[in-house]
C-alpha cells in the first residue's frame, strides 16, 4: 500500500477558499505551465481526471493498491538499448588510442561488494575474502558512465566468474553482445566471446608502468585496455561515493540492501540522462587511469527471468584471435 494515496487529492482544489487566486497567480508566473504535469492539473482542476490505477501510477504519489507494477514500470531506467549494442560509441569514435582498435566495444563489466548484515547460518554464503559479510553485485556500464545491466544480491563468497556465467546463460535482461560486439571484463573473467579480457600474467593497471611505455605487444595491449576498461571503476565510485548509505554503518537486512542498491543505480542514471552539471560525473571524467582495487567474487543468487543462452564460461580461441590482432595493430600504430 502507497502511503501517498491518490484518493485525498481528488477534488482537493474544492476544499480552498482562494484557489482561484492561486490560480491565477500560477498561470501569471508559470504561463507556458514548465512546471506542470498532468499529475498536477488533474489535482488543480485544470484538465483531465485524477487517475489512481495505471502502471507507474505510485511513482506519482497516487497508488492506492499492492500491485507492483505501479511501483516498478516496465520501462526500467536500469535498462539498455539496442543501439547500444551496435552503435561505435563516441567515446572510443573520437579517441585514437582506442579508435579503430576497439571499435566493436561497447561498454564494461565487474563486480563490487556491499556490506550487509546477516547472521546465523547464513553468514557464512555471505563471508567474503574481505573477511566481512558483503552482497556482490555485477553490473554492466556504457562509456557515459550509465549502469545498463546489474544483478543484485549475490552471496559475497562466490567467484566473479560463476554470476556472469550465470546471467550470460540465463538472464533474459542482460545484454549479451551480439555478432563481432564485446564487453571489456577484467582477469577475474574468461576471455570468451564477447567479453575480452587482459592478458593474464603482465602488467595491466597503468599505475604498474610508472610513466614507463609497456615494453612489450601484451603489456601494451593491456595497459590500454585498462583504460578503457577504467569506465566501470568510475562508475562504481560516482555511484558510491554520492550515496553515502552505501559505505557506511550497516543498518539494514539483505532484503533492504537490495532495494537500496537498485534506488540508488536508478537515481545515478536519472542524474546522467538529466545532463544537469554534476561534480561527482565530471571529475570521474577526467580521471581516466582511475585505479580501484577489485572486489570481485561473485555468484547467482536468484533464478528469475530464466532463458538457456550457449554460452561457455571458458576461454576460446575466437576471442584469443581477437586479442591478439587488435594487440598488434596497437603495437604497430605505436
Amino acid at each position: 500500500m502507497n502511503l501517498f494515496n491518490g484518493v485525498a487529492f481528488i477534488n482537493a482544489i474544492e476544499k480552498y477558499q482562494n484557489a482561484a487566486m492561486f490560480l491565477k497567480m500560477k498561470q501569471m508566473f508559470d504561463p507556458l505551465g514548465l512546471f506542470s504535469s498532468k499529475w498536477t492539473d488533474a489535482v488543480l482542476g485544470l484538465g483531465g481526471n485524477l487517475t489512481i490505477d495505471t502502471e507507474g501510477c505510485a511513482l506519482e504519489g497516487l497508488c492506492i493498491c499492492s500491485k507492483d507494477v505501479h511501483c516498478f514500470p516496465t520501462k526500467d531506467i536500469v535498462s539498455w538499448k539496442r543501439e547500444e549494442l551496435v552503435d561505435i560509441p563516441p567515446r572510443i569514435m573520437h579517441d585514437r588510442r582506442y579508435f579503430p582498435y576497439f571499435q566493436h566495444c561497447i561498454g564494461a563489466i565487474d563486480g563490487t561488494h556491499l556490506r550487509v548484515h546477516v547472521g546465523g547460518d547464513k553468514k557464512i554464503t555471505y563471508w567474503n575474502h574481505h573477511n566481512y559479510t558483503s552482497m556482490n553485485i555485477l553490473a554492466v556500464c556504457e562509456f557515459n558512465m550509465r549502469f545498463i545491466y546489474t544483478r543484485i544480491g549475490v552471496p559475497g563468497r562466490a567467484h566473479d566468474s560463476k554470476i556472469l556465467t550465470y546471467c550470460a546463460r540465463h538472464d533474459n535482461f542482460f545484454p549479451f553482445p551480439s555478432s563481432e560486439k564485446y564487453f571489456l571484463v577484467d582477469s577475474g573473467y574468461p576471455n570468451r566471446r564477447g567479453f575480452l579480457a587482459p592478458y593474464r600474467g603482465e602488467s595491466y593497471h597503468p599505475n604498474h608502468f610508472s610513466g614507463r611505455r609497456p615494453g612489450t605487444v601484451r603489456k601494451t595491449f593491456n595497459k590500454r585496455h585498462s583504460l578503457l576498461r577504467s569506465v566501470i571503476e568510475r562508475t562504481f565510485g560516482v555511484w558510491k561515493g554520492k550515496w553515502s548509505i552505501l559505505e557506511g554503518r550497516v543498518r539494514y537486512d539483505v532484503q533492504m540492501q537490495e532495494k537500496i542498491v537498485a534506488a540508488t543505480m536508478a537515481l545515478h542514471n536519472f542524474i546522467r540522462d538529466s545532463n544537469i552539471e554534476d561534480d561527482d560525473f565530471n571529475a570521474a571524467e577526467e580521471t581516466e587511469n582511475y585505479d580501484a582495487d577489485r572486489e570481485g567474487n561473485m555468484s547467482p543468487s536468484h533464478d528469475d527471468n530464466v532463458v538457456d543462452r550457449n554460452y561457455d564460461p571458458t576461454a576460446d580461441q575466437y576471442m584469443s584471435t581477437v586479442r591478439d590482432d587488435i594487440a598488434r595493430e596497437i603495437w604497430d600504430a605505436r
